[in-house]
């Protein structure tokens, strides 16, 4: 009887046991993040407090950024926000997922105004870079 209530108190403390969540990371320009994800796996620090996230960045239209990895729970917001800083209009897309290496779909909100602005700024300087470069 005794075994049996142990074994009970085991299976119950392993259930317990949260195990984080993998997701893939990566951030780049293109094709670079959007298709080539494969292999770059990392593990969040809690599944029960982060969740995975894709984040797809458009400049006049054209997709220029992705970036996956993790993310708070706090900070998922899934859905686009449209702005146009100093002229260019920009388009950022997010969706969070809470399954292993779920964050594969090239769709994508902005989880706060900072991050937004680094990817735009981001972009910004990849275009720029583009440019002085022809």
């Amino acid at each position: 009887m005794s075994g049996v209530v142990l074994l009970i108190l085991i299976l119950g403390f392993v259930g317990n046991l949260s195990v984080a969540l993998e997701c893939y990371t990566c951030v780049g320009p293109g094709a670079g993040c959007q298709t080539g994800f494969e292999g770059n796996e990392r593990e969040c620090i809690s599944s029960k407090s982060q969740r995975c996230y894709v984040s797809r960045t458009e400049l006049n239209e054209n997709v220029k950024a992705f970036s996956r990895s993790c993310v708070d729970v706090s900070a998922c917001n899934d859905g686009c926000v449209e702005d146009s800083v100093t002229g260019y209009k920009t388009n950022v897309c997010t969706e969070c997922c809470d399954t292993d290496l779920c964050n594969t779909g090239n769709s994508g909100v902005l989880f706060t105004p900072i991050i937004h602005l680094l990817i735009v700024g981001t972009v910004m300087a990849l275009e720029m870079s583009a440019i002085m470069s022809e």
